[in-house]
């Protein structure tokens, strides 16, 4: 989506500055790699919010490289301090939406407090695949001193005050990337296969992104497992590293969770409307005091502290998403933006506008 460009007003504050002797100079390579890192970490971001998976460098999408894109502000004297910040894309679209650039940057925000706070579970909470929590966190650590590096980095904003990340954050994250190798795993999908003999596997379907995940499970857990079949299930364990660059998930509990479905013939929104082939499923959960909306097929993960909030932000993503991947030309996406593109052409029956008379 093109529009005017403004510079936001919440600018990112980033200093290298010496662990010794206030005079001691900030080597340009330490400075460069962690603006470089912070850039490829919220264009990472972007495009995990857009519901992409994690990308190798160079491939972002447009609409990331444009929202997601820092600049320099200022600059201050003394170490190495300056200022950072968005543009303001201004949409020229027919309904608002907070630009991906500050959803980008607020998850950022949120993922160097936790490393800030040795919060793994706050981590984990924010990116529940640990893939995609691995990859992220490589490229935190990218941003930090090594040893050797007698200086710290410090990252402002008026949203989290001042975090401080040193070489021992460097440790830390070394012990959180292996954690994860065999790190929690907490899931909420559809139970659709089960075995019992001669292995005890199952299968659940994912609320999140629609994929199929297989996992083995504890003896005793039987009778939970065969009463939801079919069911939504909350599943929690592990992933147990199995062999060189292999691991599965081993499940130790199971719940079953409050669910409602709610049926949705259409999206109207501001005087937009999409209409559906036939009532679209979404799944309502309560999840941390929050209601939380779920369309699997279509990668669609909203929440609010109400239910005509979680559905407001709902309406707003499905027309963001038609307008950004059914409206597109192929050659401008992702295969798995592609693959998105055909579901929603194949669920949309139409979309009409309304027209205001002068």
């Amino acid at each position: 989506m093109t529009g005017d460009v403004e510079r936001d007003q919440a600018a990112l504050e980033v200093a290298v500055v010496p662990e010794g002797p206030a005079d001691e100079r900030v080597p340009v390579a330490l400075a460069a790699r962690m603006l470089n890192n912070l850039q490829l970490l919220l264009w990472q971001l972007g495009e995990y919010l857009l519901g992409q998976r994690i990308k190798e460098r160079g491939a972002y999408s447009v609409e990331v490289l444009g929202q997601c894109r820092l600049e320099f502000e200022d600059a201050k004297v003394g170490s190495y301090h300056a200022r950072v910040v968005l543009p303001r894309v201004i949409q020229p679209s027919l309904y608002e939406d907070e630009p991906l650039g500050q959803k980008a940057l607020k998850a950022l925000l949120r993922i160097l407090t936790a490393v800030n706070a040795v919060q793994h579970r706050d981590l984990a909470r924010e990116l529940r695949d640990p893939a995609v929590r691995r990859r992220i966190l490589q490229y935190v650590d990218s941003m930090l001193p090594r040893d050797g590096e007698r200086f710290k980095i410090q990252i402002s904003h008026p949203d989290v005050g001042t975090l401080h990340f040193t070489r021992e954050t460097h440790k830390l994250l070394a012990v959180w990337m292996e954690e994860d190798i065999e790190g929690e795993v907490d899931l909420l999908g559809q139970l659709v296969q089960l075995h019992i003999e001669p292995n005890r596997t199952l299968a659940i379907r994912s609320l999140d992104d629609h994929e199929l995940i297989k996992a083995t499970y504890e003896e005793g857990l039987e009778p939970t497992l065969i009463a939801n079949m079919g069911a939504i299930v909350r599943v929690m364990g592990k992933f147990i590293k199995a062999g060189r660059n292999k691991k599965i998930i081993h499940v130790s509990a199971v719940e079953n969770p409050a669910v409602e479905y709610i049926n949705l013939d259409g999206v109207k929104f501001r005087n937009r409307e999409l209409r559906f082939v036939f009532p679209l499923k979404v799944v309502k959960t309560e999840e941390a005091g929050l209601i939380v909306l779920r369309i699997p097929e279509l990668w669609v993960h909203e929440f609010g502290a109400t239910l005509p909030e979680a559905m407001e932000a709902l309406q707003e993503e499905l027309l963001f998403l038609w307008d950004e991947y059914a409206l597109a030309a192929d050659g401008e996406l992702s295969e798995d933006a592609r693959r998105l593109k055909r579901r929603l052409n194949r669920l949309v029956s139409g979309i009409c506008e309304e027209r205001h008379k002068a």
